[in-house]
């Protein structure tokens, strides 16, 4: 009697296996959440775009492909590029998304611009058995998923409780528990020659705008944000004073990011990483990017005195997050950044470089009652002095990198005093002011003695 429930037991156990095979079989797109549309415009016979964007949805909010690809022509490098990148995703999501296009030779794809970020795996509020969770946790990405617990710096409770997540959500993607009707769809569509069902042509080519996305917790992100400016400032702050704090150290999948690279370099395109801006510190395992340097070629962009133009508070949705003009900056930069990137060696940690001309804003305003003039600076570099020129004079005199001394250099530049790192300011007394009216005051960074950015000239009527 033991025997023959024994043998009916696996009976059932490889009937259910063979079914399982055979539905993975015949499944040519296995995706079924809001990753489906993107997936299979990837794969469509028409894709005509050559630079790709992989990642979560920083960088599906961040990289506007119609901004890049303008920048990118202005620099003498046309492409067409597309936002593949997808709310949600994680660093072990976004790399079997890479490696299930790759298997497929995308003809058109010459460039792909993958987001690095944590391999950490720590298990998220809402998360079990959703469509997108499935789908990314395919048998074949097992070993690496269970690699990155091996390595993790956390404890054996917190391994155990995510290599069971991962266990459960691999064997349900391994049973294709569900799918059976979306994948007799997807063949039927297929022979009649119509779009498979639940797929729609994205907006934008792949990009978003975030504030579209009215969700609870978008919207109380967005709202803790506004409402702590003293605090993410803090966090920027500490960002430049200690890049790599020891609570981010550990945990880096080296094995896991070889085979990633691997997978595209079989098919002859070279991925290039990218680390996102962002307000927070979240990258655990961030120090195991620096052994990675020689062998791929990797964008740090999360050093706020390197990547100045990138951090400015204004341009974040929250903490993670572009907004629609953080999104248009960022896309520009990453052009330039990219079209500089040498093929080999990797791209060098970058010094500070200069801000955009006339991206520094300066007032200056006389004191009715005084007659002393109070300048005030915002949108300064991280580094640097603050310094204000005071002249009586124009001058049109360029300085290099864009930049354009707009006032006769008389004396010794005023310095001003930081009272946070975007803000400076001084109040220079009446009787050190220009006698004529009236005169013009121009303020800059300097560092090292050179300068790294120049505000437009004020012009201080007469009215002393």
């Amino acid at each position: 009697m033991l025997s023959r429930r024994i043998l009916h037991t696996w009976l059932f156990l490889l009937g259910m296996g063979a079914m399982a095979h055979g539905l993975h079989t015949l499944d040519r797109l296995p995706f079924w959440s809001w990753s489906r549309s993107k997936m299979a415009m990837a794969t469509a016979p028409e894709f005509d775009c050559d630079t790709i964007f992989l990642g979560s949805s920083r960088m599906f909010r961040a990289m506007r492909p119609e901004i890049f690809d303008a920048r990118m022509a202005e620099l003498g490098q046309p492409c067409k590029s597309y936002n593949l990148a997808l709310a949600g995703l994680r660093r072990h999501d976004v790399a079997w998304i890479g490696h299930w296009l790759a298997a497929r030779r995308p003809p058109a794809i010459r460039r792909v611009v993958i987001e690095l970020h944590s391999y950490d795996q720590h298990v998220r509020g809402g998360q079990w058995m959703t469509d997108q969770e499935i789908e990314m946790h395919p048998p074949s990405m097992l070993p690496d998923r269970l690699g990155s617990l091996w390595v993790s710096p956390r404890s054996w409770g917190q391994r155990v409780h995510q290599a069971g997540y991962a266990l459960v959500h691999t064997l349900a993607n391994t049973l294709a528990l569900g799918q059976g009707p979306r994948i007799l769809d997807d063949l039927s569509a297929e022979a009649r020659g119509v779009a498979r069902p639940k797929v729609f042509v994205p907006r934008n080519r792949g990009w978003e705008e975030f504030g579209e996305i009215r969700l609870e917790h978008v919207m109380r992100d967005r709202k803790h944000f506004l409402d702590n400016p003293a605090a993410h400032e803090t966090i920027v702050r500490e960002m430049i004073a200690n890049p790599i704090p020891p609570h981010l150290c550990g945990g880096f999948n080296v094995d896991s990011l070889r085979a990633e690279a691997s997978a595209w370099r079989a098919i002859g395109i070279e991925p290039i990483f990218v680390i996102m801006p962002t307000v927070c510190r979240d990258f655990y395992g961030r120090d195991g990017v620096v052994g990675m340097k020689p062998e791929l070629r990797i964008l740090e962009l999360d050093n706020p005195v390197a990547n100045r133009a990138l951090y400015d508070l204004e341009l974040f949705f929250d903490a993670s997050h572009y907004d629609v003009r953080g999104a248009e900056v960022f896309s520009r930069e990453l052009a330039t950044r990219l079209a500089a990137l040498p093929e080999s060696p990797p791209l060098p940690p970058l010094p500070t470089r200069p801000l955009p001309a006339d991206s520094l804003r300066a007032v200056a305003e006389l004191d009715a009652a005084t007659g002393n003039l109070r300048i005030s600076a915002t949108n300064l570099p991280f580094a640097g002095d603050v310094v204000a020129m005071i002249a009586s004079e124009r001058a049109d005199l360029a300085l290099g990198d864009g930049l354009i001394l707009g006032v006769a250099a008389t004396g010794r530049p005023r310095p001003l005093v930081r009272s946070s790192l975007y803000r400076a300011s001084v109040e220079v007394p009446a009787d050190q002011l220009p006698a004529s009216r009236p005169f013009f005051v121009q303020v800059g960074t300097l560092l090292d003695g050179k300068p790294l950015s120049l505000s437009a000239v004020v012009t201080v009527p007469t009215n002393r």
